[in-house]
C-alpha cells in the first residue's frame, strides 16, 4: 500500500498526555485536583509528559519509515521484527536513558528506586498498545484501499 498517512496528530498528543498521566498516578489515587496543589507534581508531570511526547513521536516517525521501506503486506515477519526493535525496544531505552538522567538529578539511582519495577512495566505496556494501535491502523487502512481498489487480473 503506498502513501500510508495517520492523521493523528492530535491523538498523538492525548495519548502522551494520557500516558504521563498515568506514569504518574501509578500507585497512587488518580485526584488530579490535589496534585495540581502539592509542587512536586509539576516536574514529574512535564518530565514525564516531554518523554512520552517524544516516544509517541519516535514510534510515529519509525511506522511510517517501515511503511515505506517494508510494508506489512510484503513480509510481515521481517516488518513485526523491526516494528519490535525499532517502535518498541528503541523507545524503551530511550526512556530508560532520560529516566535514569532525570532521576540522576533528583539524587536518585534507577536501579533502587522500583522504577523497573513499577513504572517501567506500565510504558512496555504503553508502548505495546501504540504499536497495535499503528498496526490495526495500517491493517483497516490496507483493507479499505483492497475493497476499494478493483482486482485486475
Amino acid at each position: 500500500m503506498e502513501n500510508t498517512t495517520y492523521r493523528n496528530k492530535w491523538f498523538r498528543l492525548l495519548a502522551a498526555l494520557a500516558g504521563s498521566l498515568i506514569i504518574v498516578f501509578n500507585g497512587r489515587p488518580f485526584d488530579l485536583i490535589a496534585a495540581l496543589a502539592v509542587p512536586i507534581f509539576y516536574p514529574a508531570f512535564i518530565v514525564n509528559f516531554l518523554v512520552a511526547l517524544l516516544l509517541v513521536h519516535a514510534i510515529h516517525k519509525v511506522t511510517l519509515h517501515l511503511d515505506k521501506m517494508c510494508p506489512w503486506e510484503e513480509d510481515p515477519i521481517v516488518r513485526l521484527s523491526y516494528q519490535i526493535n525499532l517502535g518498541l525496544l528503541a523507545p524503551a531505552f530511550i526512556d530508560v536513558v532520560i529516566i535514569s538522567i532525570y532521576f540522576l538529578a533528583l539524587g536518585q539511582d534507577i536501579r533502587t528506586n522500583n522504577f523497573f519495577l513499577i513504572d517501567f512495566p506500565i510504558v512496555i505496556l504503553l508502548l505495546l498498545i501504540w504499536n497495535a494501535y499503528y498496526c490495526l491502523h495500517y491493517m483497516l487502512l490496507y483493507l479499505k484501499h483492497k475493497r476499494v481498489k478493483p482486482h485486475s487480473d
